[in-house]
């Protein structure tokens, strides 16, 4: 029996979207305006029309959770005509302000030609770059599938591999088949069928179908392992239970034609993204299955996890997770430490204002300093106002705006303003009011009211 292996394994659109489920950023304020679109988008079914009117409201102040959220119904036509290149609008304004979720989306978006916008690869590429960095595991892999299939860029096996081990790192199923795909054919690694076999039974032992009919496969014809049909059987029913036709042919061919039985879901990562579609729907079940595949390891999960305790989903959701500072601190810590952004940011700003554990500075730079060299424009801005307050370091008002700037050039709107504030008193750099104005109306124009008050007793 041949096996069957390929390289470019993409989710359905719906269920690779990631910004079905935003959340609140972790130190992103919170408004009115954002709380009425919570609590629309709960009503959603009833009135669609209530959800896209206070979530436009909440967007257009440059709330980024707002932004993805409106990004998604357009994506999705919840209430509206389906309209790809609104949702690209949306989603590409909460790119700008370091949204990692708008970036991998972006990706997918452009990757694919979705939804009445037209495919393009190196598009794609730009923004699978900017969300990898920030540690999204499935921007991680798409990017090292882009390099490995030399779309968009030109081909480099030793990237694309670079990019699959570090989504693999946190678990990411498909990366795990990825690097086994390389291992197979040799491109970037030396061919080793035990390498190969090694990850595709990690990614099958998660849940990832064409891992299990892979691994079915191999023990079938004894590739790369003593040839076994009990096992070979054990892989393809299980493949199979996930209504993979190859692996239903299989066994039809071993003489043990499948037949379906009622099971339970499956606790991988994937299962938390299948559930967090369903928002604003049942919050206990988005909570079961993403605690599931955070039980696993899944850091993308663990952030979730953690991001529903931050804020407690009775905020216009459910009550389903009440707010629990200390439980969030504990699935930010172990996402954290699997190298995800968005977690070190988050557990950074845990330590910077005492939520869920005892303040400490130093503990806060840290986390910033991991998170901000992925990139993250958030952790940046939080370093530059720890320069700019003397806060676990030596005060340095040119230090501060060295942050300040890395931010506000990747659209973060508290970052715009400060580097304004800079400006304008002359601190960390020699005072220029043009330089003051010009980030002062980037801040505001994303809804930063301090920027738009300054602008006020500017004349501008």
């Amino acid at each position: 029996m041949l096996m069957k292996i390929w390289l470019s394994v993409r989710t359905k659109f719906a269920v690779g979207l990631l910004a079905a489920f935003p959340l609140l950023v972790y130190g992103e304020s919170s408004s009115p305006a954002l709380e009425a679109c919570q609590a629309a988008l709960k009503r959603h079914s009833e009135n669609p029309i209530e959800a896209l009117k206070y979530c436009r409201q909440a967007a257009e102040q440059g709330n980024v959770t707002a932004q993805n959220y409106l990004a998604v119904i357009y994506l999705e036509g919840k209430g509206v005509e389906k309209n790809g290149a609104e949702a690209v609008k949306w989603y590409r304004l909460a790119a700008a302000q370091g949204s990692a979720i708008a970036q991998h989306d972006l990706g997918l978006i452009y990757e694919g030609g979705d939804r009445g916008v037209e495919k393009n690869d190196a598009e794609a590429v730009k923004w699978y770059k900017l969300a990898a960095k920030q540690g999204v595991a499935g921007a991680q892999h798409r990017l090292g599938v882009m390099y490995a299939e030399g779309r968009g860029v030109a081909r480099n096996d030793a990237e694309a591999l670079k990019w699959f081990k570090l989504a693999a790192e946190q678990r990411f199923a498909m990366a795990q088949y990825s690097i086994g795909v390389m291992y197979t054919h040799g491109n970037g690694v030396a061919q080793s069928k035990t390498e190969a076999i090694k990850w595709f039974r990690l990614a099958a032992e998660q849940g990832f179908v064409m891992a299990q009919y892979t691994l079915g496969t191999a023990y079938a014809s004894g590739w790369g392992v003593a040839r076994n049909d009990a096992e070979a059987m054990k892989w393809f029913r299980l493949a199979a239970a996930q209504g993979y036709k190859d692996a239903q042919t299989a066994l039809q061919q071993m003489g043990k034609p499948y037949e379906a039985k009622p099971s339970k879901p499956s606790p991988a990562p994937e299962a938390c993204l299948r559930a967090s579609r369903k928002f604003p729907g049942d919050a206990a079940e988005i909570l079961e299955n993403c605690q599931q595949a955070a039980e696993q390891g899944n850091a993308g999960a663990q952030t979730q996890l953690g991001l529903m305790y931050a804020i407690g989903l009775d905020k216009g959701l459910s009550p389903s997770t009440a707010k629990n500072d200390a439980e969030a601190v504990k699935w930010f810590r172990l996402a954290a430490d699997q190298g995800n952004a968005v977690a070190q940011n988050n557990l950074g700003m845990a330590y910077a204002v005492g939520r869920g554990v005892a303040l400490n500075n130093a503990e806060a730079l840290r986390w910033f300093r991991l998170a901000a060299d992925q990139g993250n424009a958030s952790a940046q801005s939080h370093i530059g106002g720890m320069y700019a307050e003397g806060r676990g370091v030596a005060q340095d008002d040119v230090e501060a705006v060295k942050w300040f700037r890395l931010a506000a050039e990747q659209g973060d709107a508290l970052a715009q303003n400060n580097l304004g504030v800079a400006y304008a008193a002359g601190r960390g750099v020699a005072k220029n009011d043009a330089e003051a104005v010009k980030w002062f109306s980037l801040a505001a124009k994303q809804g930063n009211r301090g920027a738009q008050e300054t602008l006020k007793r500017m004349g501008k």
